[in-house]
């Protein structure tokens, strides 16, 4: 049952932080496109972490940095949003998600393997 809830928040705040970094993040981070890609929860809750596609940005590192030092504004927005479905916000812990920049990698590395059936 736990696993549940924790799986239905999770989609919650991917759903909500997404729409939130759409709408309201050029007034905190400047231009740049961010969207959601996963969020899990952690300690009961009371923390997730949130997994971050960049784009539009070239210094993912310093995007990143942006994006904790102003955690607590995204957590008020975020509360406003989820109020009436959430008691509490847990603590956002952001990570750039590089699994699309790896699967770019590992096809190019399929694409560069010389396959043919010519032996």
């Amino acid at each position: 049952m736990h696993a549940v809830k924790s799986e239905q928040l999770a989609r919650l705040l991917q759903k909500e932080l997404g729409m939130l970094f759409l709408q309201e993040a050029a007034a905190l981070l400047g231009p740049s496109l961010v969207s959601v890609t996963a969020v899990t929860m952690r300690n009961a809750d009371s923390s997730a972490r949130v997994y971050l596609s960049v784009a539009l940005y070239e210094q993912k590192a310093v995007l990143l940095q942006k994006i904790t030092r102003h955690k607590n504004s995204i957590r008020k927005l975020l509360a406003k949003r989820i109020a009436h479905k959430m008691r509490r916000v847990p603590d956002l812990k952001f990570y750039i998600d590089n699994t699309v920049r790896q699967g770019d990698r590992i096809t190019s590395l399929i694409d560069q393997l010389d396959l043919s059936m010519d032996n």
